[in-house]
């Protein structure tokens, strides 16, 4: 959710950002990502290019997924985001938010999702 200044949360960026990965990981076909080997990298960032046409190199999603440590939690730029969205089957980053949003809204009464606007 967008607060007053268009800025959303810290804790709610990288809440999606969990749903994003856990989304991919089950794309993928390896729902514990935590037991990824290098090779697993190398194979999803290829995967990636392949469905949405834009590299991620498997150092970046090293760092997405935690492998990597960096000084504070790696937050990757919207590009990034788009490519994982879209490897997931959303438009880009944008619509995911939309969707998980009106998802986390509604989680008690079935309806119809959004269209994408």
């Amino acid at each position: 959710m967008i607060t007053e200044n268009g800025q959303a949360g810290k804790a709610e960026v990288f809440h999606y950002l969990d749903v994003c990965c856990r989304q991919v990981s089950n794309a993928y076909g390896s729902p514990y990502w935590y037991k990824w080997t290098n090779g697993d990298y190398i194979r999803l960032s290829n995967f990636l290019f392949k469905q949405t046409r834009l590299r991620i190199s498997p150092n970046t999603l090293k760092r997405i997924f935690g492998k990597i440590k960096t000084d504070s939690r790696y937050y990757p730029q919207k590009a990034t985001r788009d490519a994982l969205a879209l490897y997931t089957g959303y438009h880009d980053w944008d619509h995911f938010i939309q969707v998980q949003e009106w998802t986390e809204r509604n989680a008690t009464r079935p309806a119809e999702l959004p269209a994408y606007t």
